[in-house]
């Protein structure tokens, strides 16, 4: 755990143990980390956070008619940015869950500690039993919360006290197009009319007809969009300080098509490493294109669309009578493959041979980086 970091406590539905995961968390911080915590306790019904004297939690009263006052916030806000010795822990109660997570998005909290360079975490609890859709519900307006950050980390904390956590697994599905649909994620697009000739070589010049001047609307990605990357990386081989070179230089040049008249340019911010491991994870999502071919597969539980890949070659070889390569056949991104006999794994697929009349020693790399995850296949949600 960093130290001076932003922990916020959130969800809407009440008496689900927020204030008990906060008390564990601060105790574990405290007397196991020998961290320097400050709290506050933002809820105005229980003060449970605020009762543990040796926490030094404070009450805060933030709402004034069923809002965020701005001026009871902003002295915790200004602690949480000048403070560089404490780790801050806030409490907040399901009364003022809707108020406190609209204040942040209204306000750009987020934003604000992003430039301030400070790390976020948002605590919430799921429980099972007759709350979890309530607890489910209060997630999703919290991914809708952090979407455009990539500062915010979410912590779920798992509660079965009131009952298994079932439907989470059985309905994964569902869940995940409820959160694509509540984020109502839209890329940044800018255009422009890009203007073309022809010239007609009799006359060296343009002219009518087939000759005419003629423009296409050109359509690119927003300077602010962002997208996230993902590279299975043998570090053994090469290392993230090469492969950070290497896509420094691809986007100083620009990648695509179009990077000839400028377009395809990009910088990559913020690398980490990421671990998407589940502990009962029987099959695998793909990432990218690949040729699941010869793997031992269970073809029972494996589903996936394909695509008919028309491929050219690069370098010299694309200025020769033959630039382009056979068409080959693969799956789509987002396949979901099953073994026959499961192993974690960071990526599937074939190098593909024989693919070109012009260069017959290419290959067609056709792996694609995978999420280990858990499909319950007897269940008829995911039939």
């Amino acid at each position: 755990m960093k130290l001076n970091t932003i922990n916020l406590t959130l969800q809407g539905k009440g008496g689900v143990g927020k204030s008990y995961i906060t008390t564990i968390f601060a105790q574990y911080l405290k007397d196991y980390k020998n961290i320097e915590i400050s709290g506050a306790d933002t809820d105005p019904v229980n003060r449970s956070f605020a009762g543990i004297k040796k926490l030094n939690a404070l009450p805060v009263d933030i709402i004034e008619n069923d809002a965020i006052s701005q001026s009871k916030f902003d002295s915790i806000f200004e602690l949480m940015l000048t403070d560089e010795n404490s780790t801050f822990i806030i409490d907040n109660g399901a009364s003022t869950f809707l108020p406190f997570t609209k204040y942040i998005k209204d306000n750009g909290v987020i934003e604000m500690f992003e430039e301030a360079q400070k790390e976020v975490f948002i605590h919430t609890v799921i429980v099972g039993g007759q709350s979890q859709n309530d607890t489910l519900q209060g997630l999703l307006t919290l991914f809708d919360l952090i979407k455009d950050s990539n500062n915010v980390k979410l912590v779920i904390w798992l509660n079965e006290f009131q009952g298994k956590i079932t439907d989470a697994e059985k309905s994964a599905v569902k869940f995940w197009q409820e959160c694509a649909l509540q984020a109502n994620f839209q890329f940044q697009k800018e255009t422009q009319d890009q203007f073309h000739n022809t010239i007609d070589r009799q006359i060296n010049t343009t002219g009518e007809g087939k000759f005419a001047p003629y423009s296409t609307e050109l359509t690119w990605f927003g300077a602010k969009q962002k997208f996230d990357l993902y590279v299975v990386l043998n570090e053994n081989r090469f290392s993230l300080e090469e492969l950070q070179k290497v896509l420094e230089d691809v986007g100083n040049v620009g990648f695509g098509r179009d990077a000839s008249i400028g377009l395809g340019k990009f910088r990559c911010e913020n690398p980490q490493i990421v671990n998407f491991a589940q502990s009962n994870a029987n099959c695998y999502l793909t990432l990218a294109n690949c040729a699941p071919q010869s793997l031992g597969l269970n073809k029972e539980h494996c589903y996936h669309q394909i695509t008919t890949r028309f491929g050219r070659h690069g370098d010299i070889q694309a200025l020769s009578s033959s630039p382009f390569k056979k068409p080959i056949v693969l799956a789509k991104p987002a396949a979901i493959f099953t073994p026959e006999n499961y192993q974690p794994r960071l990526f599937l697929g074939n190098g593909l041979g024989n693919v070109s009349h012009a260069q017959p020693e290419a290959v067609h790399q056709g792996y694609a980086p995978v999420l280990n995850l858990f499909v319950d296949f007897e269940h008829k949600d995911h039939k």
